[in-house]
């Protein structure tokens, strides 16, 4: 991604681009799972009628189960909302910004008495041609360490806790270090109290560009991945986020959007700096059947993938700048073998939808050092290859192979 305008929006912009969205997920909700859209949905009848839209919210303050209404696409409510009674379906997970499929019966013109729901659209997980998956047959595991700032504790940015983990992976360096902001936190005190004598820019050149460096100096096979964050205060706090601009560069370092995608040995792995997982948490309404456990961080984390999106939340939460015009940006290009959701939330690893689900935790919390995570994935076995084409494709399976490791500092 490369760094934009912002703060230009208009109005309009915004309306159209999150009625393209609703449109484009509500044309793949139809096709799965078989209905039709109503073409009067906002009329009163008896008969069961199927509409899409966006899950908003009717009243002051947060979702909850009465306040939940529906904007169907423009073209056929002229912006008129449907309230949603949710009363006789014994479980749903909705939050405002969703795109559903539901089915009920309008019988006041005002109020849909739901009957059913479909909220899944996730895109299919990318296969990978036996060619090339027959390149990397065999080898030894690919060493993935991700670690998420902040990266100094908060009686001062001295960097004590990056320093320590550049130290722990000396002995054993992984193929790829992802570090993920924030770098200079501006929710770190020193920050908020305006106490630092050098620019944003400098304290991040002056003290993380030796830092990278010595990570590159691990291995002269380390590929080093920096990803900012909304909290970064040198940077454009803008969502989708470009990625920096140097000022050091070198050719194992990759400079990334957030969020982005991008591929290792056939491995698709998806990653947002933004922590989307706490603020569905804060916003989403949910109702289970009596007797019946669920995940909660799974679901959370299930939400992305099913809306095809790194954050499908929308509003937003205030900390969150976005640019509702280029809510494209934030859509999956497939579903990611690897999903990284870094949040203040508890650490975990997690199977979801049959990719991996991973908050490795903040490496610094408060005055004390946290966690990261190591990610192991063994090379497939050429026995599984045997007998297959080479422009066959198949699936990378790669929950079968992996190993996740949360690692304290």
């Amino acid at each position: 991604m490369e760094p934009y305008r912002f703060m230009f929006e208009k109005t309009q912009d915004r309306i159209l681009a999150l009625n393209k969205r609703m449109e484009r997920l509500g044309c793949i909700l139809q096709k799965r799972f078989n209905f039709t859209q109503s073409s009067h949905v906002t009329f009163a009848q008896q008969e069961p009628v199927w509409t899409v839209g966006r899950v908003c919210c009717c009243s002051e303050g947060r979702l909850n189960d009465k306040s939940i209404v529906l904007l169907p696409p423009l073209e056929i409510s002229n912006g008129r909302c449907l309230e949603l009674d949710v009363s006789k379906i014994p479980e749903f997970a909705v939050f405002p910004g969703q795109i559903l499929g539901v089915e009920g019966v309008n019988s006041v013109g005002s109020s849909l008495l739901v009957s059913r729901v479909h909220q899944d659209a996730r895109k299919q997980m990318l296969a990978s041609r036996v060619d090339k998956l027959r390149n990397y047959a065999d080898r030894k595991s690919l060493e993935l360490t991700v670690a998420c700032g902040p990266f100094t504790a908060s009686d001062g940015l001295f960097y004590k806790t990056l320093d320590a983990l550049i130290e722990v992976l000396t002995e054993e360096p992984p193929d790829i270090l992802m570090l993920i902001g924030p770098f200079v936190d501006l929710k770190h005190p020193v920050i908020q109290s305006c106490s630092v004598e050098k620019s944003f820019e400098e304290i991040y050149e002056n003290l993380l560009t030796p830092r990278f460096k010595k990570a590159l100096s691990l291995s002269e096979n380390l590929l080093l991945l920096i990803v900012p964050s909304l909290r970064d205060v040198h940077h454009d706090r803008i969502f989708p986020q470009p990625p920096f601009q140097g000022p050091f560069m070198h050719e194992r370092l990759r400079y990334l959007s957030n969020p982005c995608t991008f591929s290792v040995n056939e491995i698709v792995i998806g990653v947002t700096a933004t922590d989307v997982l706490f603020h569905l948490s804060k916003e989403e309404v949910f109702k289970q059947s009596e007797g019946v456990r669920t995940d909660r961080l799974g679901r959370l984390a299930n939400h992305l993938i099913e809306q095809r999106s790194f954050y499908p939340l929308y509003p937003p939460a205030m900390e969150v700048n976005l640019e509702t015009s280029r809510i494209d940006k934030l859509e999956m290009a497939c579903t990611p073998d690897i999903l990284i959701l870094p949040s203040d939330m508890k650490f975990f690893a997690k199977i979801v939808n049959d990719s991996l689900a991973v908050n490795p935790g903040r490496l610094t919390k408060a005055l004390s050092a946290g966690t990261y995570c190591q990610i192991s994935v063994a090379g497939i076995d050429s026995r599984h290859l045997d007998g297959e084409g080479d422009e066959t494709k198949i699936s990378n399976n790669i929950v079968n192979r992996s190993q996740v490791k949360i690692m304290r500092i």
